[in-house]
């Protein structure tokens, strides 16, 4: 067998340059092939494996349980600050590993109490400070506004009943806050025109 590569690939990109004498054109070169392409380590596969290891640790020693949260909790703030600084592309990942982690080193900790939730709440925070910042840079909120509410309206309505008895349930909420993000959407849609 050979070891054979693919020939590498070469183009002209004729850009525009702007100057007191008018426009010109200047050409460059390009040039891709095989060593261009970063041979890295899979990060997805690594993330599996420490997260399942971490998950089967916890359940193996309970007493481990808040130092699997918390380990959990730092990689999904670092994957969260990684995209923030431009970085990565931990964005949905360390919301979704946050908002999973967070509650039950909380919990561990003893700062809020136990019971479900909170979890669901904070990835729809997550998903609707996405939104907000998508529609600072591109004027849409896109599909992190509906599904971001619905979440956060989910595990806010767990929370709540649990912790003040008495406030509406779920079903109740739901359709006076469909309407709300329709209009919402609806209105922002009106500005933007």
């Amino acid at each position: 067998m050979t070891d054979e590569r693919p020939p590498a690939v070469h183009g002209d990109v004729q850009e525009p340059r702007g100057g007191s004498g008018g426009f010109r054109f200047e050409t460059r070169n390009w040039t891709w092939d095989d060593e261009d392409v970063r041979r890295g380590l899979p990060w997805m596969g690594v993330f599996l494996v420490v997260f399942g290891a971490i998950l089967l640790i916890g359940q193996a020693y309970p007493g481990a349980h808040s130092l699997g949260s918390a380990i959990t909790t730092a990689f999904g703030v670092a994957l969260l600050v990684s995209w923030a600084t431009g970085r990565g592309w931990g964005l949905y990942p360390g919301l979704l590993i946050t908002a999973y982690s967070l509650p039950g080193l909380l919990i561990d900790l003893r700062i809020i109490p136990t019971g479900g939730g909170y979890g669901t709440f904070l990835f729809g925070a997550g998903l609707l400070a996405i939104a907000a910042i998508r529609f600072a840079a591109r004027r849409t909120w896109g599909w992190q506004l509906i599904v971001g509410g619905i979440l956060a309206l989910a595990g806010g309505s767990e929370i709540a009943s649990r912790l003040w008895p008495g406030v509406p349930a779920l079903g109740d909420l739901l359709a006076p806050v469909i309407l709300i993000l329709l209009g919402v959407l609806i209105l922002s849609r009106g500005f933007r025109r």
